[in-house]
């Protein structure tokens, strides 16, 4: 079933969706390196990925995650088998190690990184 939901959406109504999700597919050209986000909500809120190998890069990242499957970019019969395994043969839910696959770090991790890189280049001066 698909459901939209118009504008941003608050990360507690995104959380209600990814969690009755069975997986999210993330389709794209080839070429198309910019995700929408997709990728990583997915793996921070714990939903298995279906994702064309559109990306080299994120296809190297993402090969042999057991939450995810990756089918040939532009190929809508891979993707269609894709689909029609999943409840036979449905991936695994990311766990709490799978944002590192991604190097997705906890908050808490890229606050200090994001203040530790200022105090690096705005050093206080001595008076």
């Amino acid at each position: 079933m698909l459901h939209t939901v118009p504008g941003p959406v608050v990360d507690e109504v995104l959380r209600l969706v990814y969690a009755a999700a069975d997986a999210t597919v993330v389709a794209r050209k080839p070429g198309v390196g910019k995700e929408s986000g997709l990728v990583m909500d997915a793996a921070r809120l714990g939903v298995p990925l279906i994702v064309s190998a559109h990306d080299r890069e994120l296809s190297a990242r993402l090969t042999g995650q057991p939450w995810v499957r990756l089918f040939p970019a532009e190929d809508p019969d891979a993707l269609a088998e894709t689909l029609d395994k999943l409840t036979a043969e449905a991936p695994a839910r990311p766990g709490p190690r799978a944002p590192a696959a991604l190097d997705m770090y906890p908050a808490a991790e890229q606050a200090a990184f994001l203040t530790d890189t200022y105090a690096r280049l705005h050093p206080t001066k001595e008076r």
